[in-house]
């Protein structure tokens, strides 16, 4: 019996890691005046493959870097315009290069209340993500922040407040499979004649050259009834 213990742990382990797999999502600020940065783990998402269901489950030390980001935008004295907050989805042990990356503008990061993680899946495998907060502008613009002098810059930043909203933060995790376009419905091409030219539609027929055969039919039908009739009147008068 203690022979088998072990060897049910081993299959239970590995059953369950059949059943689940996880994907990391890694995150890092990114600006075009800034030297790149490395990336730094931001979560982990899992799928249950047996009732395809997903879950996410931040990084322990998911403060921790948005301070790192904090401290690498301290010396900017740009606008927050063109400041981004970059994630990036790790599937398997593929190199970085070949990360599926999405972001969204940091300036919307310190009003934020949830996010949104839309991953887009083949064959129950995700092959692409995008990332969203809300609420956001309608125009997507930054808000609008007043400042005494031109030099001064906001006490907090945009990750620093962020990080205060982690611990209310609600996070929603959508799946997409691709899906063809409907077929567009064609016209059938017009005929043409061997000479290149469109077929001219049959003018429509008149009323008298479609039934001009009855009519000459009833019409004869007439005129022998009425004749027919005219010679026992006559006698009769005489």
């Amino acid at each position: 019996m203690k022979s088998l213990l072990p060897l049910s742990i081993a299959l239970s382990l590995l059953s369950a890691a059949v059943a689940e797999t996880a994907y990391t999502v890694h995150h890092r600020v990114h600006h075009v005046t800034l030297p790149q940065l490395p990336y730094r783990p931001h979560g982990t998402i899992h799928f249950d493959d047996d009732d395809s269901t997903v879950s996410f489950q931040p990084a322990p030390e998911l403060s921790e870097d948005l301070a790192l980001f904090s401290e690498a935008i301290s010396d900017l004295h740009v606008s927050t315009d063109n400041l981004y907050y970059q994630l990036a989805l790790q599937r398997g042990d593929e190199e970085q290069s070949l990360w599926d990356f999405t972001s969204v503008k940091a300036c919307h990061l310190p009003h934020v209340t949830s996010q949104t993680f839309v991953l887009h899946t083949q064959d129950a495998k995700p092959f692409a993500m995008d990332y969203f907060v809300s609420p956001i502008p309608p125009d997507g613009s930054c808000p609008k922040t007043t400042s005494r002098s031109k030099s001064s810059r906001p006490s907090l930043s945009p990750f620093a407040a962020f990080t205060q909203n982690l611990r209310g933060l609600n996070t929603t995790i959508i799946l997409k499979s691709p899906h063809a376009p409907p077929l567009p419905e064609l016209r059938k091409p017009q005929p043409i004649t061997p000479t290149g030219q469109p077929v001219q539609p049959v003018p429509e027929k008149s009323f008298i050259q479609k039934y001009w055969m009855y009519i000459a039919v009833a019409f004869v039908a007439l005129l022998l009834t009425g004749g027919e009739d005219e010679g026992p009147r006559r006698q009769a008068r005489a």
